[in-house]
């Protein structure tokens, strides 16, 4: 685990019913636009579906730590995530 980490991995998980094909209100698209979230917040995001295998593929990115990282303070080559269900 890094003492000072200098990054937030985000993954915006979508109900399975959300219309995608739909125009989003203006709150909506703050919270999943890619560029409005990196410029409001300053961390990258990923949008998703439960289950899915793009979702499933962020998951597995983001629980890895990087090898050889100067900063990892620790032996291990996962990390773990935190969840917030709205």
């Amino acid at each position: 685990m890094k003492a000072k980490p200098n990054d937030i991995d985000l993954i915006l998980v979508l109900r399975h019913d959300a219309s995608l094909g739909r125009e989003l209100t203006p709150t909506e698209y703050r919270v999943q636009s890619k560029r409005m979230v990196k410029k409001e917040y300053g961390f990258d995001i990923l949008v998703s579906v439960p289950n899915s295998s793009r979702y499933v593929e962020r998951l597995d990115l983001f629980c890895q730590t990087r090898p050889g990282d100067p900063w990892l303070q620790t032996g291990r080559k996962t990390k773990g995530l935190f969840r917030i269900d709205l």
